[in-house]
């Protein structure tokens, strides 16, 4: 009988930034509305927009924390894609065995490329093995930009080009399934366009 190798990731967001990347007077005015109530709908299309392109091109806009779950056999990992960058720290990295036992793996073991969300194994260091199959390993870190004044100013342009998007076509968006993220095939081009250099996702 054939064995399924196969390697997958779960990613899931765990806290929420403690504030949005652009304020709502930044994005009324890029959207030319100056009716509060609107200004209020206006913004109200911006936590949606945020989670859209952090999701799809694997960058966060401020600090939030994630958590990356592995599924099978991950000693055949060159390194690890945590799907979210940059990344500003790792609470806490754990494997589990066949009997279902957690363990820590050791930082001496890795070096983290912070800039673009990658563990690497160090010298002599191993994968652990003979791990149970869902949820082999399971990581919890930080990833976004220190402060709004941080983030590269095409990736804020890109939000409230998105955010205003949602908010003109708001019938369409409300529309979508609970729950139901936008591809970046889904994003308007001019988005796209001007994320392109931050995608993670692509490389």
């Amino acid at each position: 009988m054939s064995q399924n190798h196969e390697v997958r990731k779960f990613l899931t967001r765990l806290t929420q930034p403690s504030a949005e990347p652009v304020d709502a007077v930044e994005l009324s005015d890029h959207a030319k509305v100056s009716n509060d109530d609107e200004r209020a709908a206006l913004y109200g299309f911006l936590p949606s927009a945020r989670e859209t392109i952090e999701r799809a091109i694997g960058r966060s806009f401020l600090a939030s924390t994630w958590e990356i779950a592995v599924d099978g056999p991950v000693h055949c990992l060159s390194f690890l894609r945590l799907g979210q960058c940059p990344v500003t720290s790792i609470q806490s990295f754990h494997y589990y065995t066949l009997d279902d036992v957690q363990q820590t793996f050791a930082g001496s073991n890795y070096v983290l490329d912070q800039e673009q969300g990658r563990v690497f194994l160090k010298n002599a260091a191993l994968w652990p093995t003979d791990l149970r199959a869902y949820r082999s390993m399971v990581v919890s870190f930080t990833a976004g930009y220190s402060s709004a004044a941080a983030v590269p100013p095409p990736m804020k342009l890109a939000l409230k080009m998105l955010a205003s998007h949602y908010y003109e076509n708001r019938e369409a968006f409300l529309s979508q399934r609970p729950g139901e993220a936008a591809s970046i095939a889904e994003i308007p081009a001019g988005v796209r366009q001007l994320l392109a250099p931050f995608n993670e996702n692509l490389i």
